[in-house]
């Protein structure tokens, strides 16, 4: 196998090019290991058929006050005190505590810590003077993180699936020279892009986001950021957020790779992968051009709704798109400053 432009870094793949892989029949294995229930349900969320809680009217209020009990029971939460100081009508509003309570099935408990924990990794990626805004705009980011804002390494796609679902596209190649600072940066934005900029985005609270993942073709062979330590961290950390900070769920993950090295490259993503997620995982070699197009649309996302760098028929402008959120933005921030 020819991988000269991984190769061409030394040490990108660790010490003798060796590293720890999470294999697709490991991946089968765990899989197999789970309880007839959970197969069936990582299964009916791969094809968009996932159990829905009916949210009556009574059922949302009984959890709203449950989860209102459980948050305030909760002693440490210091970045959540500064929120509910700063925005109250916005942190103690039903729309916003709604999405913490879908993303953990309305636990009202796991929801109040969710959503603590979610304010401490604003604060973290963002800083006190930029994280307690309700949303997250281009002018938070730092300089530093324009490369990765430029080049769009995760991008929100302009359709949701046949099911509601948001599909968040991932593309490493993209990453090259940018911190796992800015793109951790890059992907909390695009979420709550998803979960609160968006007129679909009740849709997108109850339905959750599908991730599509790398490129059907090897035209951009740039090494995903610096080293594989940087790898590991940003798999980790995208892995914990939404884990315990994010308010959403990622109901499934399609990866498609351009040759052998992409696949063995994302083996070796697995490995930082928090468990409970690896079920999500399918995988495509991109030389099976037709097949994956079925396969995708048997899960609610249609050659139409497919980026054409991965073999689907979408030509989404991110660059546009990036222009006009810049555009929408600057003027938000003209009209807060005269408000003021």
């Amino acid at each position: 196998m020819d991988y000269p432009y991984y190769f061409a870094n030394p040490g990108y793949l660790g010490p003798n090019n060796r590293f720890p892989l999470t294999t697709y029949e490991l991946l089968h294995a765990e899989f197999a290991s789970l309880s007839e229930e959970e197969q069936r349900k990582v299964l009916r969320d791969r094809y968009g058929r996932g159990d829905e809680i009916k949210e009556t009217p009574e059922f949302i209020s009984e959890c709203l006050q449950q989860f209102k009990k459980e948050i305030d029971s909760i002693q440490n939460k210091e970045a959540y005190d500064i929120a509910l100081f700063i925005l109250p009508d916005y942190v103690e509003s039903d729309r916003f505590r709604l999405a913490f309570l879908r993303a953990d099935y309305f636990d009202a408990k796991a929801a109040a810590r969710r959503m603590v924990t979610y304010w401490e990794r604003k604060v973290d990626l963002f800083g006190t003077d930029k994280a307690f805004n309700p949303s997250i705009s281009v002018l938070d980011f730092e300089e530093s993180d324009y490369p990765a804002l430029a080049a769009g390494g995760i991008r929100l796609l302009p359709h949701l699936d046949d099911h509601g679902r948001a599909l968040l596209w991932n593309y490493p190649g993209y990453y090259h020279d940018c911190s796992v600072l800015s793109m951790t940066r890059l992907h909390w934005f695009m979420v709550h892009e998803a979960l609160f900029n968006n007129t679909m985005s009740e849709v997108v609270q109850i339905k959750g986001v599908v991730g599509l993942a790398g490129n059907a073709f090897p035209v951009h062979l740039a090494i995903p950021f610096n080293s594989m330590t940087e790898v590991q961290q940003f798999a980790s950390i995208t892995a914990s957020d939404y884990n315990s900070a994010l308010p959403t769920r990622p109901r499934c993950y399609h990866r498609i790779a351009a040759n052998e090295f992409g696949h063995r490259f994302f083996e070796y993503l697995l490995h930082y992968v928090v468990p409970r997620f690896r079920p999500l995982f399918s995988f495509y070699k991109s030389r099976n051009f037709w097949k994956n197009r079925f396969a995708l649309s048997q899960c609610g996302i249609p050659p139409e709704k497919v980026p054409f760098e991965l073999a689907g028929d979408l030509q989404f402008n991110y660059q546009q798109w990036l222009n006009d959120r810049i555009t929408e933005d600057l003027a938000s921030s003209v009209r807060t400053i005269r408000a003021d």
